[in-house]
């Protein structure tokens, strides 16, 4: 039965990881059905009490408490997640299942080294070799190493060739590289796997966008929310979406989401930023600075909130808050000439003119620096 429960728990993280939550509740329900007798009704119903989230009714078994926690995060709620989890890992041989959610937990908040050791515990523990790839890949791309991504992708639909969740993250890996039609292929064998998945819709929606269909990526978006309703990043997608629409009531449909998004992930940060900026645009700029404060604070590399904030210093002529703000932004993308473009002009302001001379220079040496843009620097630096 042990190899059974191991089988079942790894099929649910992937319908959660899918966005399937009738999958994953018929999952639930093939886990119960494995205990029978008085201990075994014991534990079904506390493994109905942890996926239906009535939290106070379940009991210590290791089963019920790494469901409670599967629960817990197809809710959103990755602290009660996180509290479970770990009451599972306490036990002396725990479910080996356990380092996936470990992983995903990591690796949903940034912490990567973290989410790394968790999927090697679970491959020595014997776990499924084509998700440790999957999710290897998921840290390859966290990391930027977008082709070290799609060779751990290539290698977990090798081992599992009709796995939408595996197709999906391949088909978004490709279109970040550039290979969009293959990456449309992809999404579409991804949609053909499996229906229910609300991920084929992330690649498609994101498809669309990069290749200018607002409107195809709105729909696919909206798809995305629909097949998964507990998916933060579906409803942040879909916000700036509308966003980059831009039409009439848009903005006010883009905080719906986004809040949407910040109910189910308050610690989210790049939720926040969103937010802030939807804030700035309809003139809140009171609200906007929360925001951008709060996103700030749960991630202090957020370039969105960086550039948002260096925006709002440099309007209002604020240019050592400017600076330090820029200097930031320099630290996170170092190949961004923008960032050392604001730093040149907060260093004039404050009156250090040799040395926003040679932030300018700097500048005109950056292979990155658009032409049409060199003669403005050759401006600030002859000034």
């Amino acid at each position: 039965m042990e190899e059974r429960i191991r089988e079942l728990f790894s099929l649910l993280i992937r319908s959660l990881e899918a966005g399937s939550a009738e999958e994953a509740s018929l999952v639930v329900e093939h886990l119960k059905g494995l205990f029978e007798g008085e201990e075994g009704g014991r534990i079904r119903k506390a493994l109905e009490a942890a996926w239906e989230g009535r939290w106070e009714e379940v009991e210590g078994d290791s089963v019920a408490l790494l469901t409670a926690a599967f629960s817990a995060l197809a809710r959103g709620d990755k602290r009660r997640a996180v509290q479970f989890l770990e009451r599972v890992l306490s036990a002396p041989s725990p479910i080996p299942e356990a380092y996936q959610l470990k992983a995903l937990l990591s690796f949903s908040s940034g912490r990567l080294d973290e989410a790394e050791k968790a999927v090697s515990e679970y491959e020595r523990a014997g776990g499924d070799l084509a998700w440790c790839s999957y999710m290897r890949g998921r840290i390859r791309a966290e990391r930027g190493q977008i082709h070290g991504a799609i060779e751990c992708f290539e290698k977990a639909v090798r081992e599992s060739p009709n796995d939408a969740t595996f197709l999906s993250f391949l088909a978004w890996a490709k279109a970040e590289a550039g290979e969009r039609e293959e990456a449309r292929k992809l999404a579409e064998r991804a949609a053909s796997a499996n229906p229910a998945s609300g991920l084929p819709h992330m690649v498609m929606g994101m498809i669309e966008l990069g290749e200018g269909r607002v409107e195809q990526a709105i729909e696919a978006m909206r798809k995305w929310c629909e097949a998964s309703p507990f998916d933060p990043d579906a409803w942040l997608s879909l916000a700036k979406a509308y966003i980059e629409r831009g039409g009439e009531g848009d903005l006010e449909m883009a905080k719906e989401c986004a809040e949407r998004a910040r109910e189910l992930d308050p610690d989210y940060s790049e939720v926040w930023a969103v937010l802030g900026l939807i804030a700035e645009a309809q003139g809140e700029i009171g609200r906007a600075k929360e925001c951008f404060d709060r996103a700030l604070a749960l991630e202090p590399g957020n370039i969105d909130s960086l550039e948002a904030v260096a925006r709002a210093h440099l309007s209002r002529g604020e240019w050592e808050k400017l600076a330090e703000v820029c200097r930031k932004l320099v630290e996170a993308d170092p190949e961004e000439p923008a960032y050392r473009q604001w730093l040149g002009l907060a260093l004039e302001g404050m009156g250090r003119l040799e040395e926003a001379a040679k932030v300018y220079e700097e500048i005109l040496s950056m292979p990155t620096l658009p032409e049409e843009d060199r003669p403005l620097i050759y401006e600030g630096l002859i000034e």
